[in-house]
């Protein structure tokens, strides 16, 4: 099963998704990360406009 393969991770937020990506690419030496969310999220943001502008601000904050 593809599952028997899979380190699958629940993350809070946006933000704290980044986070944890970050770390562990890091960790295994890789240099990029799919960001591509599973759903909408209008229950987090009012748009996708709001969302990118999220995106962008978490990115920059991890590379403090």
């Amino acid at each position: 099963h593809l599952y028997d393969y899979l380190e699958i991770e629940t993350a809070t937020d946006l933000r704290d998704a980044l986070s944890r990506a970050y770390k562990y690419a890091c960790a295994h030496n890789t240099k990029n990360v799919l960001f591509s969310p599973a759903s909408k999220s209008f229950d987090s943001f009012k748009n996708y406009v709001e969302r990118g502008q999220v995106f962008d601000e978490a990115v920059r904050d991890l590379k403090e």
